[in-house]
Protein backbone atom coordinates (compact mmCIF):
# COMPACT_ATOMS: atom_id res chain seq x y z
CA UNK A 1 0.00 0.00 0.00
CA UNK A 2 2.87 2.34 0.72
CA UNK A 3 4.44 1.49 -2.61
CA UNK A 4 1.29 2.57 -4.44
CA UNK A 5 1.59 6.18 -3.14
CA UNK A 6 5.20 6.64 -4.33
CA UNK A 7 6.18 8.12 -7.68
CA UNK A 8 8.37 6.13 -10.03
CA UNK A 9 10.86 9.02 -10.35
CA UNK A 10 11.32 9.69 -6.64
CA UNK A 11 10.36 6.91 -4.34
CA UNK A 12 10.74 9.05 -1.17
CA UNK A 13 8.11 11.83 -1.96
CA UNK A 14 4.43 10.78 -1.71
CA UNK A 15 1.76 12.17 -4.05
CA UNK A 16 -0.93 14.57 -2.62
CA UNK A 17 -4.14 12.94 -1.62
CA UNK A 18 -7.54 13.65 -3.13
CA UNK A 19 -8.68 15.54 -0.03
CA UNK A 20 -5.62 17.83 -0.25
CA UNK A 21 -6.25 18.60 -3.90
CA UNK A 22 -9.89 19.42 -3.20
CA UNK A 23 -8.90 21.74 -0.35
CA UNK A 24 -6.41 23.57 -2.58
CA UNK A 25 -9.03 24.09 -5.26
CA UNK A 26 -11.44 25.45 -2.68
CA UNK A 27 -8.86 27.97 -1.40
CA UNK A 28 -8.05 29.08 -4.95
CA UNK A 29 -11.74 29.69 -5.70
CA UNK A 30 -12.04 31.84 -2.56
CA UNK A 31 -8.87 33.88 -3.08
CA UNK A 32 -9.01 34.48 -6.84
CA UNK A 33 -11.77 37.19 -6.67
CA UNK A 34 -9.66 39.11 -4.15
CA UNK A 35 -6.64 39.38 -6.39
CA UNK A 36 -5.90 42.85 -7.81
CA UNK A 37 -6.82 43.15 -11.46
CA UNK A 38 -5.07 45.90 -13.41
CA UNK A 39 -7.66 47.64 -15.62
CA UNK A 40 -6.93 48.34 -19.27
CA UNK A 41 -8.39 51.90 -19.13
CA UNK A 42 -7.62 54.90 -16.83
CA UNK A 43 -9.35 54.94 -13.47
CA UNK A 44 -11.29 58.12 -14.24
CA UNK A 45 -13.11 56.28 -17.01
CA UNK A 46 -14.21 53.41 -14.83
CA UNK A 47 -17.90 53.37 -14.01
CA UNK A 48 -17.13 52.71 -10.35
CA UNK A 49 -15.35 56.07 -10.24
CA UNK A 50 -17.28 58.16 -12.76
CA UNK A 51 -20.82 57.61 -11.55
CA UNK A 52 -20.41 58.63 -7.86
CA UNK A 53 -17.97 61.42 -8.73
CA UNK A 54 -20.13 63.01 -11.40
CA UNK A 55 -23.22 62.61 -9.28
CA UNK A 56 -21.59 64.29 -6.29
CA UNK A 57 -19.90 67.12 -8.22
CA UNK A 58 -22.46 68.01 -10.86
CA UNK A 59 -25.72 67.30 -9.09
CA UNK A 60 -26.03 70.85 -7.71
CA UNK A 61 -24.96 72.28 -11.09
CA UNK A 62 -27.62 70.28 -12.88
CA UNK A 63 -30.25 71.41 -10.38
CA UNK A 64 -29.40 75.13 -10.66
CA UNK A 65 -28.76 75.22 -14.42
CA UNK A 66 -31.61 77.05 -16.25
CA UNK A 67 -31.36 74.79 -19.29
CA UNK A 68 -29.45 71.78 -20.45
CA UNK A 69 -28.00 73.51 -23.52
CA UNK A 70 -24.64 73.98 -21.82
CA UNK A 71 -23.94 70.29 -22.11
CA UNK A 72 -24.65 70.41 -25.82
CA UNK A 73 -22.43 73.48 -26.09
CA UNK A 74 -19.51 71.64 -24.53
CA UNK A 75 -20.05 68.72 -26.85
CA UNK A 76 -20.14 70.99 -29.91
CA UNK A 77 -16.93 72.73 -28.82
CA UNK A 78 -15.26 69.39 -28.26
CA UNK A 79 -16.36 68.21 -31.71
CA UNK A 80 -14.69 71.24 -33.38
CA UNK A 81 -17.38 73.94 -33.75
CA UNK A 82 -15.44 77.24 -34.01
CA UNK A 83 -18.34 79.47 -32.97
CA UNK A 84 -18.96 77.48 -29.81
CA UNK A 85 -15.25 77.40 -29.04
CA UNK A 86 -15.03 81.20 -29.38
CA UNK A 87 -18.02 81.57 -27.06
CA UNK A 88 -16.45 79.34 -24.43
CA UNK A 89 -13.13 81.16 -24.76
CA UNK A 90 -14.94 84.45 -24.14
CA UNK A 91 -16.51 83.09 -20.96
CA UNK A 92 -13.13 81.72 -19.98
CA UNK A 93 -11.63 85.22 -20.26
CA UNK A 94 -14.47 86.57 -18.13
CA UNK A 95 -13.68 84.04 -15.44
CA UNK A 96 -9.98 84.88 -15.61
CA UNK A 97 -10.72 88.60 -15.22
CA UNK A 98 -12.96 87.89 -12.26
CA UNK A 99 -10.29 85.73 -10.65
CA UNK A 100 -7.69 88.45 -11.21
CA UNK A 101 -9.93 91.10 -9.65
CA UNK A 102 -10.51 88.88 -6.66
CA UNK A 103 -6.76 88.35 -6.40
CA UNK A 104 -6.10 92.11 -6.28
CA UNK A 105 -8.91 92.62 -3.78
CA UNK A 106 -7.29 90.04 -1.54
CA UNK A 107 -3.95 91.84 -1.87
CA UNK A 108 -5.60 95.11 -0.82
CA UNK A 109 -7.25 93.42 2.15
CA UNK A 110 -3.91 91.93 3.18
CA UNK A 111 -2.25 95.35 2.92
CA UNK A 112 -4.96 96.99 5.03
CA UNK A 113 -4.61 94.26 7.63
CA UNK A 114 -0.82 94.71 7.64
CA UNK A 115 -1.13 98.49 8.07
CA UNK A 116 -3.54 97.98 10.96
CA UNK A 117 -1.06 95.61 12.54
CA UNK A 118 1.73 98.15 12.10
CA UNK A 119 -0.43 100.89 13.61
CA UNK A 120 -0.93 98.81 16.76
CA UNK A 121 2.60 97.46 16.95
CA UNK A 122 4.50 97.95 20.24
CA UNK A 123 6.73 101.04 20.44
CA UNK A 124 9.16 102.29 23.08
CA UNK A 125 7.91 105.31 25.03
CA UNK A 126 8.82 107.35 28.09
CA UNK A 127 12.05 108.33 29.80
CA UNK A 128 12.47 104.69 30.84
CA UNK A 129 11.86 102.59 27.72
CA UNK A 130 8.59 100.70 27.98
CA UNK A 131 6.66 99.03 25.20
CA UNK A 132 3.21 100.37 24.43
CA UNK A 133 1.13 98.32 24.01
CA UNK A 134 3.30 95.87 25.89
CA UNK A 135 3.05 92.21 24.85
CA UNK A 136 1.73 89.82 27.46
CA UNK A 137 4.85 87.64 27.23
CA UNK A 138 7.15 90.56 28.12
CA UNK A 139 4.87 91.58 30.99
CA UNK A 140 5.11 88.06 32.38
CA UNK A 141 8.90 88.09 32.03
CA UNK A 142 9.12 91.37 33.96
CA UNK A 143 6.74 90.10 36.64
CA UNK A 144 8.72 86.87 37.04
CA UNK A 145 12.00 88.75 37.36
CA UNK A 146 10.54 91.05 40.00
CA UNK A 147 9.29 88.02 41.93
CA UNK A 148 12.70 86.37 41.66
CA UNK A 149 14.39 89.54 42.93
CA UNK A 150 12.00 89.67 45.87
CA UNK A 151 12.73 86.02 46.65
CA UNK A 152 16.46 86.73 46.55
CA UNK A 153 16.07 89.60 49.00
CA UNK A 154 14.02 87.41 51.34
CA UNK A 155 16.67 84.69 51.13
CA UNK A 156 19.42 87.21 51.87
CA UNK A 157 17.51 88.44 54.90
CA UNK A 158 17.23 84.88 56.19
CA UNK A 159 20.95 84.28 55.64
CA UNK A 160 21.81 87.50 57.47
CA UNK A 161 19.67 86.42 60.42
CA UNK A 162 21.50 83.08 60.50
CA UNK A 163 24.84 84.91 60.40
CA UNK A 164 23.79 87.08 63.33
CA UNK A 165 22.80 83.97 65.29
CA UNK A 166 26.19 82.39 64.62
CA UNK A 167 27.99 85.56 65.73
CA UNK A 168 25.99 85.63 68.96
CA UNK A 169 26.84 81.98 69.59
CA UNK A 170 30.54 82.72 69.06
CA UNK A 171 30.35 85.63 71.48
CA UNK A 172 28.58 83.43 74.04
CA UNK A 173 31.24 80.71 73.80
CA UNK A 174 34.07 83.22 74.26
CA UNK A 175 32.38 84.71 77.33
CA UNK A 176 31.90 81.25 78.83
CA UNK A 177 35.59 80.44 78.36
CA UNK A 178 36.63 83.72 80.01
CA UNK A 179 34.17 83.41 82.90
CA UNK A 180 34.61 79.73 83.83
CA UNK A 181 38.01 78.89 82.44
CA UNK A 182 36.63 75.52 81.41
CA UNK A 183 38.35 73.82 78.55
CA UNK A 184 35.88 72.64 75.94
CA UNK A 185 35.89 72.49 72.22
CA UNK A 186 33.87 75.42 70.83
CA UNK A 187 31.37 74.71 68.10
CA UNK A 188 31.35 78.12 66.42
CA UNK A 189 35.03 78.94 66.69
CA UNK A 190 37.00 80.63 63.92
CA UNK A 191 36.34 83.35 61.39
CA UNK A 192 34.41 82.11 58.34
CA UNK A 193 34.76 83.83 55.00
CA UNK A 194 31.30 85.37 55.10
CA UNK A 195 32.13 87.28 58.29
CA UNK A 196 34.66 89.59 56.60
CA UNK A 197 32.65 92.77 55.96
CA UNK A 198 30.07 91.02 53.78
CA UNK A 199 27.17 92.53 55.68
CA UNK A 200 28.49 96.01 54.90
CA UNK A 201 28.64 95.16 51.22
CA UNK A 202 25.03 93.96 51.33
CA UNK A 203 23.88 97.12 53.11
CA UNK A 204 25.75 99.25 50.59
CA UNK A 205 24.12 97.33 47.74
CA UNK A 206 20.65 97.88 49.19
CA UNK A 207 21.43 101.57 49.72
CA UNK A 208 22.64 102.02 46.16
CA UNK A 209 19.58 100.22 44.84
CA UNK A 210 17.25 102.45 46.87
CA UNK A 211 19.06 105.61 45.77
CA UNK A 212 18.89 104.55 42.14
CA UNK A 213 15.17 103.84 42.45
CA UNK A 214 14.54 107.23 44.07
CA UNK A 215 16.61 108.96 41.39
CA UNK A 216 14.62 107.27 38.62
CA UNK A 217 11.36 108.22 40.31
CA UNK A 218 12.48 111.85 40.60
CA UNK A 219 13.53 111.96 36.93
CA UNK A 220 10.21 110.46 35.92
CA UNK A 221 8.30 113.01 38.00
CA UNK A 222 10.27 115.92 36.54
CA UNK A 223 9.74 114.65 33.01
CA UNK A 224 6.02 114.34 33.64
CA UNK A 225 5.76 117.90 34.99
CA UNK A 226 7.81 119.22 32.08
CA UNK A 227 5.61 117.44 29.56
CA UNK A 228 2.47 118.75 31.23
CA UNK A 229 3.76 122.34 31.14
CA UNK A 230 4.81 121.98 27.51
CA UNK A 231 1.46 120.49 26.60
CA UNK A 232 -0.40 123.36 28.26
CA UNK A 233 1.75 125.95 26.47
CA UNK A 234 1.42 124.19 23.12
CA UNK A 235 -2.33 123.81 23.52
CA UNK A 236 -2.74 127.47 24.36
CA UNK A 237 -0.59 128.51 21.40
CA UNK A 238 -2.56 126.25 19.08
CA UNK A 239 -5.85 127.65 20.34
CA UNK A 240 -4.69 131.20 19.73
CA UNK A 241 -3.26 130.28 16.35
CA UNK A 242 -6.36 128.39 15.25
CA UNK A 243 -8.67 131.32 15.98
CA UNK A 244 -9.59 133.26 12.88
CA UNK A 245 -11.05 136.75 13.22
CA UNK A 246 -11.37 137.60 9.55
CA UNK A 247 -15.17 137.74 9.77
CA UNK A 248 -15.49 138.92 13.39
CA UNK A 249 -16.15 142.62 13.94
CA UNK A 250 -15.91 142.58 17.73
CA UNK A 251 -13.03 144.54 19.26
CA UNK A 252 -13.68 144.06 22.96
CA UNK A 253 -13.41 141.26 25.48
CA UNK A 254 -11.42 138.13 24.75
CA UNK A 255 -11.62 138.67 20.99
CA UNK A 256 -10.24 142.18 21.35
CA UNK A 257 -7.46 140.93 23.61
CA UNK A 258 -6.37 138.31 21.08
CA UNK A 259 -6.56 140.77 18.22
CA UNK A 260 -4.40 143.17 20.19
CA UNK A 261 -1.83 140.44 20.88
CA UNK A 262 -1.74 139.52 17.20
CA UNK A 263 -1.01 143.11 16.28
CA UNK A 264 -4.36 144.09 14.85
CA UNK A 265 -5.00 147.79 14.56
CA UNK A 266 -8.07 148.42 16.68
CA UNK A 267 -10.21 151.48 16.93
CA UNK A 268 -9.52 152.99 20.30
CA UNK A 269 -11.24 156.08 21.68
CA UNK A 270 -9.40 158.93 23.25
CA UNK A 271 -6.55 158.12 25.60
CA UNK A 272 -8.26 159.26 28.77
CA UNK A 273 -11.64 160.72 29.57
CA UNK A 274 -12.19 162.12 33.04
CA UNK A 275 -9.19 160.22 34.38
CA UNK A 276 -10.36 156.89 32.99
CA UNK A 277 -8.76 154.77 30.25
CA UNK A 278 -10.53 152.42 27.85
CA UNK A 279 -9.85 148.73 28.58
CA UNK A 280 -10.01 146.43 25.59
CA UNK A 281 -10.22 143.32 27.78
CA UNK A 282 -13.06 144.59 29.96
CA UNK A 283 -14.78 146.66 27.27
CA UNK A 284 -15.28 149.60 29.63
CA UNK A 285 -13.65 152.75 30.97
CA UNK A 286 -11.44 152.02 33.98
CA UNK A 287 -10.01 154.61 36.33
CA UNK A 288 -6.96 154.56 38.57
CA UNK A 289 -8.79 152.94 41.46
CA UNK A 290 -10.09 150.12 39.28
CA UNK A 291 -6.64 149.58 37.78
CA UNK A 292 -5.04 149.46 41.23
CA UNK A 293 -7.65 146.96 42.44
CA UNK A 294 -7.14 144.83 39.33
CA UNK A 295 -3.34 144.90 39.76
CA UNK A 296 -3.70 143.93 43.43
CA UNK A 297 -6.03 141.05 42.56
CA UNK A 298 -3.61 139.88 39.87
CA UNK A 299 -0.70 139.99 42.33
CA UNK A 300 -2.63 137.95 44.90
CA UNK A 301 -3.56 135.41 42.25
CA UNK A 302 0.07 135.04 41.16
CA UNK A 303 1.22 134.57 44.78
CA UNK A 304 -1.44 131.92 45.36
CA UNK A 305 -0.37 130.06 42.22
CA UNK A 306 3.28 130.24 43.28
CA UNK A 307 2.41 128.70 46.68
CA UNK A 308 0.53 125.87 45.00
CA UNK A 309 3.55 124.99 42.87
CA UNK A 310 5.78 124.57 45.96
Amino acid sequence: MVASTLTPQNGSVPLPTVQSLNFRNQLASLVSPLRRVRPRIPFYRLAAHRIPTLWGLYRSLLQTAPTENWLETFKLAQSGDTKTQALLQRYDRFLQMKAEKEHWKQLVRNEVEWRERLRNRPILTGAFPRMKPQPVAISRIIANRLKQKERRFVKLEELNEMKDLIRREQHLERNLVRATGAAFEPVFDGEPEWSHNKSGIYVQYRTNFSNKYLMHAEIKSRTKRKNENENVAERKAKEEKSLSFSGVLAQVGYVGLLKKRKGWKLKEPKTEIEGKRWSVEDAEWIGKEERAAAAKALLELQEANAKKRL
